[in-house]
């Protein structure tokens, strides 16, 4: 990795390396090969997979803000790759998918714990849910109540 760094600290560049995946179900950083070295040396991990035939991207910064796991879509017709049209990230609609499966208005904590989300990441899925207006987080503990009418996808 050492002459990519000298390069790109030498030019002022960008490098970006394509490398696989190994076949093991490692999760992010630990998803690549020989990940102390690619991925101890890197500032940003881009890491793009298929979840039950859902592609998505998303990132790993040693700096500055994540990029949320995003659908992915392809249009076939010009070969084209976009976000999904409803802008929603994969976690952003598991949440919603979890708040409507428990009912009610759900404690925070329980929707991140059924949905699989780390806390530390699905406060900034809530967040971001609240901000469009979503979902409406009160109380204490904090609960989640789902705003009707909203464009929920």
């Amino acid at each position: 990795m050492m002459p990519f760094i000298d390069l790109a600290n030498e030019t002022g560049c960008h490098i970006m390396l394509l490398h696989h995946t190994g076949k093991a179900d490692g999760e992010g950083g630990d998803a690549v090969i020989d990940s102390e070295g690619y991925f101890g040396s890197v500032d940003t991990l881009l890491i793009l997979k298929e979840e039950n035939g859902i592609r998505n991207i998303h990132s790993i910064q040693r700096v500055g803000e994540e990029l949320p796991r995003t659908i992915l879509t392809h249009d076939k017709e010009t070969n084209l790759v976009d976000c999904r049209d409803d802008g929603l990230t994969i976690d952003e609609k598991t949440v919603l998918d979890t708040i409507d499966a428990l009912g009610g208005e759900p404690k925070q904590d329980d929707v991140l714990k059924r949905a699989g989300i780390k806390r530390a990441n699905g406060i900034g899925v809530l967040k971001r849910l609240e901000q469009r207006g979503t979902i409406l987080r009160f109380g204490k503990p904090m609960q989640i109540r789902q705003i009707a009418g909203a464009d929920n996808a």
